[in-house]
């Protein structure tokens, strides 16, 4: 999966991420910042290296919970098929206790087949948990689902 940021799609994310959220802490800030780097990644070591070695976490449309190396296998594939033009991250909550904070939040992602060309818009809404371990931040666990259509 590749990004591909415009200028004006960067002040959108950067709108959408803190025009109508609370004023953040310094280090819910620099949390917040680190996550939407690792939701918009633009190759997928860096995007594996968000999570902990001791990462499981129940995303999207699995039956159960994957561990780090597991979620990796399932995303490679869509890294190689798709690129991602446009990211939206709505943070909604932060709640922060040492090392360790909880996030929710709303993300849309605009996603191009390689191949076909199809477009596809996908929200959902995540409850990541972190970890920061040796000075960096981690995903030590996640759960996330489809955003109603309704």
């Amino acid at each position: 999966m590749k990004v591909k940021y415009l200028p004006f799609v960067a002040v959108l994310v950067t709108l959408a991420s803190h025009s109508w959220a609370k004023d953040w802490t310094k280090d819910e800030q620099e949390l917040l910042e680190w996550e939407e780097s690792c939701l918009a990644a633009l190759e997928f070591d860096a995007w594996a290296d968000c999570f902990h070695e001791d990462f499981v976490g129940w995303g999207m449309g699995y039956p159960a919970p994957q561990t780090k190396p597991e979620r990796a296998s399932l995303a490679a594939d869509s890294f190689e098929r798709t690129d991602v033009e446009l990211m939206l991250f709505k943070p909604l909550s932060v709640q922060m206790y040492g090392n360790t904070a909880v996030i929710n939040y709303v993300v849309t992602f605009k996603i191009v087949n390689k191949k076909t060309e199809e477009v596809a818009i996908e929200t959902s809404m995540w409850t990541d948990v972190c970890m920061k371990d040796g000075g960096k931040w981690h995903w030590i666990a996640d759960h996330g689902s489809p955003a109603s259509d309704d």
